[in-house]
């Protein structure tokens, strides 16, 4: 199945899937490369940095299309009691908001021990970072350009 997704979906969707089998470990790194030698090289260039760090899809295509910014991107960081989705740099982070795994009083409070610690902070929803990513793209190289992820 993950063959034929990976041949008839975008790539994004492909590594989406791949993501996500990962994370739910119904598939392993050791499985992953059998099946991605039946790939094109580029699918199997794509498919071979899958990790099954991403807690969602939106996490995935986040990361993805962020790392072409050239900046080291860092998922499911530790920050002293909070794990965040992701740290760009040294500081800045990045929460991607669904409405399934955020509560605004919690994220209130984990914003504000995140930013006593030195660190920048920036959330994106859903919708943004599948319908508007320019805006998305927009925000990351501002925080880039004032150097919000460097210490």
């Amino acid at each position: 199945m993950l063959v034929d997704v990976a041949r008839c979906q975008t790539p994004e969707v492909a590594l989406v899937v791949v993501e996500s089998a990962l994370e739910k470990k119904v598939l392993r790194q050791r499985e992953l490369d059998q099946l991605t030698r039946h790939l094109p090289d580029h699918l199997r260039a794509l498919l071979s940095r899958a990790t099954p760090l991403a807690g969602s899809g939106t996490e995935t295509l986040f990361v993805r299309r962020a790392s072409r910014l050239g900046i080291r991107i860092r998922q499911q960081v530790w920050v002293g009691p909070d794990r965040v989705d992701a740290v760009l740099g040294d500081r800045l982070v990045v929460e991607i908001d669904s409405r399934e795994f955020h509560e605004r009083e919690r994220d209130a409070d984990r914003d504000a021990r995140l930013i006593a610690a030195g660190y920048r902070i920036l959330r994106f929803t859903y919708r943004q970072v599948m319908h508007d990513w320019a805006s998305v793209e927009a925000a990351l190289r501002s925080a880039l350009g004032r150097g919000d992820h460097r210490i």
